[in-house]
């Protein structure tokens, strides 16, 4: 694996497990109250999106089936649509998708 792509991995990591101490005892209305680790969370979900989006092509050619493009995508909406992105979306991120985005890098080794 490409240093690169290690590079990413390792910040994607880190910024899941953040994610999820920060955000594994909140409930909604807890999070929603709570600006700072809402802030601190949109911030980390940018990052896994931009590092996510520096994995080399080869990783997916490897890894059959495997994606980040949500986390991509989900970058984009937050720097591009800040506006339009709501609390709900932001809580089920967190919440459920980076968990599973972590067991599947564990799965996969990655």
């Amino acid at each position: 694996m490409k240093q690169r792509d290690l590079d990413a991995f390792h910040t994607i990591r880190e910024m899941c497990e953040a994610i999820i101490v920060d955000t594994k005892l909140l409930s909604f209305e807890e999070f929603q109250g709570n600006r700072s680790v809402f802030d601190a969370t949109m911030w980390r979900i940018t990052i896994i999106g931009e590092a996510a989006n520096r994995v080399s092509a080869e990783i997916y050619e490897q890894h059959a089936g495997f994606t980040l493009k949500p986390a991509i995508s989900m970058r984009h909406r937050i720097v591009h649509g800040y506006d339009t992105v709501d609390d709900v979306s932001v809580y089920r991120v967190a919440t459920l998708d980076i968990p599973n985005l972590l067991a599947e890098l564990d799965k996969r080794g990655l």
